[in-house]
């Protein structure tokens, strides 16, 4: 699928390219910051499963960050190619 690649060849430029928002940045702070709130409390058992849940749901996000990506430049593509062909028909 050589359209397919081209796709995620740019995905992967936009996510190597990309700059956070400062409402992004603060989140992500909060966010660590609580998590190692919540790490004090812990064992070192429950780090460890924390963490694995924690890869996990990156992953799924990130997977499904792609698949986004991927559908609204297909979708984009074809609203473009649909213009192109049908001109100012109307």
């Amino acid at each position: 699928m050589e359209k397919e690649s081209a796709i995620l060849e740019l995905y992967e430029y936009v996510q190597m390219n990309k700059t956070s928002s400062k409402e992004y940045s603060m989140k992500l702070r909060k966010f660590i910051e609580a998590k190692e709130e919540f790490d004090k409390h812990l064992i070192d058992e429950q780090k460890e499963q924390l963490e694995n849940l924690l890869e996990l749901c990156g992953d799924m996000h990130g997977q499904e960050f792609q698949e986004y990506f991927i559908a609204g430049y297909t979708l984009a593509t074809k609203l473009m190619a649909e213009v192109f062909i049908n001109g100012n028909d109307e």
